[in-house]
């Protein structure tokens, strides 16, 4: 679906372009100067990495420049990266664009902030405990307290689903205008996106601004064959990673305010300011006004769409092999019928979607573990997004043709006569509720000890203990540790996934506690 106003999003670029072609002497930042790192000193290409990759770099040099005069200025924009933001901004349907090259998490730290700004006597935030770790750092950085709620957990889907009205209007009821905002994962990591928008009503109500992290869903407003984007659904604050889903180079985020937002542009520029770098890349800012503009203006994300639909056909007929959203959106995956609801509210009571482009498999009947199944594919040529414990995480975006979609599936197909190592044991588990004790910031900054982790349970964490990725908390700092938590740490590490937050001292696991408490 195209997307344009009629106005061309050329603005940055070509004020970039511009200036290289006029200025070939620069006594300004970078100290690159725009001429190449290697150039006369070839001695050093032959220990410092691949040739080809050390000339892109010299080739890209040209165009990292910085805020000289018609260039403009990222925190306080006003010429060519206005005019871009307002094109931007009139794409997605937003009031106000901001670009962000720290990705999403610089968007969310400023959302945050803000809230913060517009309410400093309201000290909670409401939000989903499956949220990213960038959402603790924010609540830390605001002085914000944390009232979690838990939408559905279904393990081999990453963990927790979108937000459904239950699970959030009770927080609403019994906190209101004691919140500062409202926090939403919309779509998840996993690609599942709910309609959000009686949630956003009922905040509104209580005169609650709504932040929704939708890092995953950039590629939504461009395709009818996605959901809507949590802008068209009434939300006061969205955060895109358009790196995650758009031909966006690493980094590249945008931070929108929405037409009807509670929260003032004024002030999410002003918090902006407090969390951004004053020296933004201008690679990557342009980066991003050519990934949207490509995005807008051709069939790019409907074309991904395609692709993705016709991996997980073919993967689905693959023999032991599982899509694992599929069986989902059927009632058939594993442990559905431990979690209650989730299959009711699947298909027509919370209207979840599923974004084909994020593909998760598992192998022999969700028996082979996800890390055996990510060396099989990797072997094979394929490089997965992540693994979980018995699944891999496949994404598909525009830039997949029909190679590569039959690449992959001839990957899977080797991997399968490999047969990756099974098990016999089931999944880690729901991740354990556990008990706020101290605010996260004051636990933050408290004076620390390093407690070994099998001795652990009833201190307080001073630091946040996650599964990356995708990023989502076990511990919180201000949390006390369980022996719950403990054994799901324990299982997370015997089942080879990533946990951060702990820390390996010889052959012991330590965590960062407070001190006393």
């Amino acid at each position: 679906m195209k997307r344009n106003d009629g106005e061309s999003a050329e603005a940055l670029t070509a004020a970039v372009s511009r200036y290289t072609r006029t200025y070939s002497i620069r006594a300004h930042f970078p100290g690159h100067k725009g001429r190449g790192s290697s150039r006369g000193r070839p001695e050093i290409l032959p220990e410092r990495g691949d040739l080809e990759f050390q000339e892109t770099l010299d080739l890209v040099q040209r165009f990292d420049v910085t805020e000289v005069e018609g260039l403009d200025n990222l925190l306080y924009p006003g010429e060519c990266i206005r005019r871009t933001e307002e094109w931007i901004a009139r794409v997605f349907g937003a009031r106000r664009s901001v670009i962000s090259t720290g990705g999403a998490t610089t968007g969310v730290l400023a959302a945050f902030l803000a809230v913060k700004m517009l309410h400093p006597e309201r000290n909670k935030v409401a939000l989903t405990r499956g949220a990213h770790r960038s959402a603790i750092s924010g609540i830390i950085l605001a002085g914000l307290e944390p009232v979690f709620f838990y939408p559905e957990f279904v393990p081999f889907l990453g963990g927790y689903l979108p937000a459904h009205p239950e699970d959030v209007v009770p927080v609403l009821e019994d906190y209101g205008r004691e919140l500062a905002c409202l926090f939403l994962v919309n779509p998840t990591y996993y690609g599942f996106c709910a309609d959000i928008s009686q949630v956003i009503s009922a905040a509104h109500q209580k005169g609650v601004p709504v932040i929704v992290d939708e890092a995953h869903g950039s590629h939504f407003p461009f395709s009818r064959k996605l959901p809507p984007s949590a802008l068209a659904t009434g939300a006061d604050i969205v955060i895109h990673g358009v790196h995650k889903s758009l031909p966006v180079l690493t980094q590249g985020g945008l931070l929108h305010i929405g037409h009807e937002s509670l929260v003032p542009a004024e002030l999410l520029e002003e918090a902006f300011r407090l969390v951004a770098t004053s020296s933004p890349s201008y690679i990557l800012m342009s980066s991003i006004e050519r990934g949207v503009r490509i995005a807008a203006e051709t069939d790019w994300v409907d074309s991904g769409v395609q692709a993705a639909t016709k991996l997980g056909s073919i993967l689905a007929r693959i023999p032991g092999i599982c899509v694992n959203q599929d069986l989902f959106l059927r009632g058939e995956l594993p442990g559905q019928e431990r979690g209650g609801q989730a299959g009711k509210r699947a298909g027509i009571e919370a209207r979840l979607w599923w974004d084909p482009g994020r593909i998760s498999i598992s192998a022999f009947n969700w028996r082979a573990r996800g890390r055996e199944m990510a060396r099989a594919l990797m072997d094979a040529g394929l490089s997965p997004e992540m693994a979980g414990e018995r699944d891999v995480l496949l994404v598909i975006t525009g830039a997949d043709d029909d190679f590569a979609i039959c690449r992959m599936a001839q990957s899977v197909r080797r991997m399968m006569s490999r047969r990756p190592a099974c098990c016999d044991t089931g999944s880690t588990g729901i991740a354990p509720h556990v008990v706020q004790r101290m605010p996260p910031r004051a636990a933050f900054f408290s004076t620390r000890k390093y407690v070994n982790i099998k001795k652990s349970a009833g201190n307080v964490v001073a630091e946040t203990v996650m599964i990356y990725p995708p990023g989502v908390p076990i511990l919180v700092p201000g949390e006390e540790v369980s022996a719950e938590a403990i054994e799901y740490i324990r299982r997370c590490k015997s089942e080879e996934l990533s946990v951060l937050g702990v820390y390996q001292r010889e052959s012991e696991m330590m965590l960062a506690c407070v001190d006393s408490w």
